[in-house]
């Protein structure tokens, strides 16, 4: 992962999704995918992990365009080569770890399988199970940067053929999760509009690694039985 995350980083790929305007390359969520599922020919654990990072930015450009201000972040994705990590398929709509209110924000502890790219990742897009004393139970969503006393990133992904994904599970331990990084507030189980968004721009991304490996599986078995 190091490596193809490098090369990627060397070409301003981690910003391919910015505006140019922003400092990042302009392209679109169909260039992104073809791009991927090419790439998942090649280097299958790094096409993965750069489609989890891609989604979130595809999320936050959206946002972006329809009235919430993301410039800092977005011109810290081209500038800095910063790389997102999603916690979000294994959180969904119930989410895990507990929040508690404290002064100023949150203080959260949690425990985050599957965060592929986290080995290098810098900012954990992710969220937690807070309740609310009126509004009952909720799920906070917010932006985790990895440099947060009480993150640890874990080494448990052993998995054959996708050790390069570096999907290893964090542990959040006591981590103050102050209210300024806080995207969203939800009440917990029912589905939220904002997934509306998530899933349109989300899963066309995540499936092009499985698409593009498929199809190079495809080429491989062809030139064997020729």
């Amino acid at each position: 992962m190091s490596e193809g995350y490098g090369t990627l980083k060397s070409e301003g790929l981690m910003a391919a999704l910015v505006p140019e305007d922003l400092g990042g390359r302009g392209a679109g969520v169909r260039d992104v995918c073809e791009f991927i599922r090419t790439l998942s020919g090649y280097c299958s654990s790094t096409a993965l992990a750069y489609s989890m990072h891609s989604h979130l930015v595809a999320a936050v450009v959206w946002r972006h365009m329809h009235g919430q201000d993301n410039e800092s972040l977005l011109r810290r994705i081209a500038d800095e080569n910063v790389v997102l990590v999603s916690t979000g398929a294994n959180d969904w709509l119930e989410s895990n770890g507990t929040m508690e209110r404290v002064d100023g924000g949150y203080q959260f502890n949690g425990h985050k399988p599957f965060a592929s790219g986290s080995p290098i990742g810098d900012v954990m897009v992710t969220s937690g199970r807070y309740e609310d004393p009126v509004e009952g139970p909720q799920v906070v969503h917010f932006a985790l940067p990895f440099t947060t006393e009480g993150v640890i990133r874990g080494s448990d992904w052993d998995t054959h053929g996708m050790r390069g994904t570096g999907s290893d599970t964090v542990d959040i331990s006591d981590a103050f999760i102050a209210d300024d990084t806080v995207s969203m507030i939800r009440l917990r189980g029912p589905w939220h509009p904002a997934f509306n968004v998530v899933m349109t721009l989300a899963l066309p991304i995540l499936m092009s690694p499985y698409v593009g490996i498929a199809q190079r599986s495809g080429r491989l078995a062809m030139e064997v039985a020729a």
